[in-house]
């Protein structure tokens, strides 16, 4: 019963230890460079200063990365500056592909995607589509399993059951009408697989 909590005091104290370390170097590094810190290049010493770290973050492994802390001072440089090659610093390929995200949706500039490193480049155009709200950039989307699901999630998002048409993968397909059922009973009808549409009238029914 204390596990949920014990796990939220460890991510707040690990935050705060992170929070504590970037407040030291700032100040280290503002000693020595004065204002300079705030150009792109000092940002970047700036970053690499603070210390790799050798446990998670918390228990599930999230943040447990050893650059957390580095990567989190270039993705608020990226982002405050409004440079994504900024983001090119960034080890983390989650993080990476959120500040190339971020980025393009603050910017409203989805070629930022496009010249993100090929590596996070699909992850890129899925978290912007969260992001935006928007499905076109699902289509650019290279990898067939994280394209469908892009446009499955924006379909639910939006209550646009007509991208529920653009996907390839049955089940995934399956799953985007079940969840337009709950607007409209009717898309239960353009479910494929048997049980599914089956369980799809017995949930709506339950409604």
């Amino acid at each position: 019963m204390n596990e949920q909590p014990s796990n939220t005091k460890n991510i707040i104290i690990a935050v705060l230890g992170v929070l504590l370390v970037v407040s030291t170097a700032l100040g280290v590094y503002m000693a020595r460079k004065g204002p300079i810190m705030v150009s792109k290049e000092g940002g970047k010493e700036l970053c690499e200063m603070l210390p790799l770290l050798s446990t998670p973050l918390d228990e599930s492994g999230m943040g447990s990365s050893p650059y957390i802390a580095r990567d989190i001072c270039h993705f608020v440089f990226a982002i405050e500056k409004n440079d994504p090659t900024i983001c090119e610093n960034l080890k983390t390929g989650e993080f990476k592909a959120q500040c190339y995200a971020t980025s393009a949706s603050k910017q409203n500039d989805p070629s930022i995607c496009d010249n993100a490193p090929i590596d996070v480049r699909d992850k890129c155009y899925s978290s912007l589509a969260q992001q935006t709200g928007g499905s076109a950039v699902c289509e650019k989307i290279q990898r067939l399993d994280d394209r469908d699901n892009c446009f499955s999630n924006q379909a639910s998002r939006m209550g646009d059951a007509e991208l529920c048409t653009k996907i390839g993968n049955i089940n995934i397909r399956d799953g985007c009408y079940m969840s337009q059922a709950n607007r409209d009973p009717a898309y239960c009808g353009k479910v494929t697989d048997v049980r599914m549409r089956e369980d799809c009238k017995q949930n709506v029914m339950r409604r």
